[in-house]
């Protein structure tokens, strides 16, 4: 009845219909539907009053479920437990964080987000110097690995062997070996090129 397209002689059909229709119906009845749709009413506008309620981090109810059916793609967090409220300095600085988040994530590459090198890193407080820290103890790995690389090869050249890939197993057997060797140098270990050598070296 009260639609835009609703003509004016409609409406006032309508009312003189139900106008009408209130002498067939005795007066202590419509008082008790009448006292019915008041509470009705009391109750809609209690509950839009506390749907548009501003709230202490600048949200109404209102909005936070406007967002929550746009934001469709957006996983819901559960945890045990009371939730502490959060003012709007706390809601700002949450979307802050999640900001640069997503400009880290853009930067790493979402598929480094799950298999890059960085994932063993688990680090809550990352700030400039832990950075630089982090930076300069991976330069020293890579300078290290490759120096030990190096070194494998030059052994493997002076023993006629060739390494398999150099696996934790692999280099805990070379380190072993560069151990022993210098030790040996001075004892004459060409019975074990014998065809027996299996046999004495059990002995």
């Amino acid at each position: 009845m009260h639609s835009n397209k609703s003509r004016k002689l409609d409406v006032l059909s309508q009312l003189q219909k139900s106008w009408e229709s209130k002498g067939e119906v005795d007066a202590a009845t419509w008082e008790a539907k009448a006292r019915q749709l008041g509470q009705v009413r009391e109750q809609l506008s209690t509950h839009v009053e506390r749907l548009h309620q501003r709230h202490g981090n600048g949200w109404t109810i209102f909005k936070a479920i406007g967002a929550s059916s746009a934001a469709t793609r957006c996983r819901t967090c559960d945890s045990a437990g009371p939730r502490p409220g959060h003012d709007e300095a706390a809601l700002t600085a949450l979307r802050d964080l999640a900001g640069r988040l997503q400009a880290n994530a853009v930067a790493v590459g979402p598929d480094q987000l799950l298999t890059g090198a960085l994932v063993p890193v688990h680090v809550t407080d990352w700030s400039a110097k832990w950075q630089q820290e982090m930076v300069r103890t991976a330069q020293t790995l890579g300078t290290t690995s490759h120096g030990f690389l190096n070194a494998a090869q030059s052994l493997g050249l002076l023993l006629g062997m060739e390494w398999p890939a150099l696996h934790r197993q692999t280099r805990s057997a070379i380190g072993v070996l560069a151990k022993v060797l210098p030790q040996a140098s001075t004892h004459d270990w060409s019975f074990c090129a014998l065809p027996d050598s299996d046999t004495v070296c059990a002995a």
